[in-house]
């Protein structure tokens, strides 16, 4: 197994700066994702732990040795494309074998590893076909054990699930995340999506303009954002961000919204006169009697768009000012499905205190230390 470590990583392509002081530390067999918008630098930072690319600053360290000088094929890690990247001429069998053939491994031993990964992925039935026969989950499940027969220390995926429909795409994360279990090998894996990143990471890296803006597990990272773009970025829908204007007194701040007043957590050396408000869609409720009394924000919003999803029903509301000259906010909110929610329909909200986000408006940062605390982040 692999243990990894990126010191202060900087990468630029002429004048643009890709990736800035990238520091993480990955334990033996961990399985970490990097998660983040397109061109945020996630598929360059791969790119350089395969070798593929040269770091301008920084080193990369593996099992306690810099390996920034290190060919590809001396760094014994193993990459899956978002391209298949299969020989269509060669069957599943000699796909599978031809990395190890190139590198004068034994017939035997060749027959040993490709019968083995193919047990593992379920392609035993298939060694005979050629790409053009396979499904493209089939096809991904062959990159993958090409992957594994060269039983390499780290295994790193760059997109490998962008080119499946949502059901392939469901099943093949399944199979990502078995594979992890049964090998226990150091795996790190690229998306933009998500969903893959809270269920398949043990810890989620979330990079932005090159930069790590908060690592964490899958929880710390959902309940718990460090900047507005991570609150944005993990969640679907994503968080409700509101911009609030705050009145200050002996050093409290006091936000309002619809009229209400909000007590926020007090502020030192600042003197802001906005702040930003998250809600996760989640935890806006239909005012009822299954609440509890939970002491929380009560709104009333006007229904301007539903989309029935079958379990759940996501809705477009627009909360109701008591007065016209004060901003107008637009929420979705997640309801249960057997919910009966119509366009144009009027409903009194319940958002709990307790789930209530604090962020600086002008930084982006969480306000919320004390929640925040637990989970680790890089301004």
């Amino acid at each position: 197994m692999a243990k990894l470590s990126l010191q202060r990583l900087g990468k630029r392509f002429a004048q643009t700066v890709i990736l800035k002081e990238i520091d993480l530390d990955i334990a033996s067999g961990e399985f970490i994702v990097l998660v983040g918008p397109s061109g945020c630098g996630k598929s360059t930072l791969l790119r350089i732990l395969a070798g593929l690319e040269e770091a301008d600053e920084g080193q990369v360290i593996l099992d306690g040795r810099s390996i920034n000088r290190l060919p590809p094929r001396e760094r014994n890690m193993a990459l899956v494309f978002q391209d298949y990247a299969l020989y269509p001429h060669k069957t599943v069998y000699d796909n599978l074998a031809f990395g190890l053939s190139i590198r004068g491994t034994q017939k035997h031993e060749i027959q040993q590893k490709v019968h083995a990964a193919a047990d593992l992925l379920q392609l035993t039935g298939l060694l005979q076909r050629k790409p053009a026969a396979l499904s493209g989950g089939q096809r991904q499940r062959v990159a993958i054990g090409r992957a594994l027969v060269r039983e390499a220390q780290l295994f790193l995926f760059d997109e490998p699930l962008s080119n499946l429909d949502a059901k392939l795409r469901t099943e093949m994360r399944m199979e990502i995340k078995r594979l992890h279990q049964r090998l226990g090998k150091t795996m790190i894996y690229v998306t933009h999506d998500q969903v893959e990143a809270m269920t398949l990471a043990d810890r989620i890296a979330v990079i932005n303009h090159g930069r790590i803006e908060q690592l964490g597990t899958p929880a710390e990272i959902y309940q718990f954002p460090a900047t507005t773009f991570v609150a944005g970025f993990m969640g679907a829908p994503p968080m409700n961000l509101l911009t609030l204007p705050l009145q200050w007194s002996a050093g409290n701040a006091t936000a309002f919204i619809a009229g209400q007043a909000l007590p926020t957590h007090p502020l030192e050396n600042t003197s802001e006169k906005e702040i930003t408000l998250g809600i996760r869609p989640e935890h806006l409720r239909i005012n009822d009697s299954t609440l509890n009394g939970q002491p929380g924000l009560l709104l009333n919003a006007a229904v301007e768009l539903v989309e029935p999803l079958g379990s759940e029903t996501i809705a477009t509301l627009r909360l109701e000012q008591p007065t016209a000259n004060l901003e107008q906010y637009t929420v979705q909110a997640r309801f249960p499905g057997n919910q009966s929610i119509s366009n144009g329909q009027n409903l009194q909200v319940h958002v709990a205190y307790a789930n209530l986000h604090w962020f600086d408006s002008n930084s982006g940062i969480r306000l919320t230390t004390s929640q925040a605390s637990s989970a680790e982040q890089v301004a």
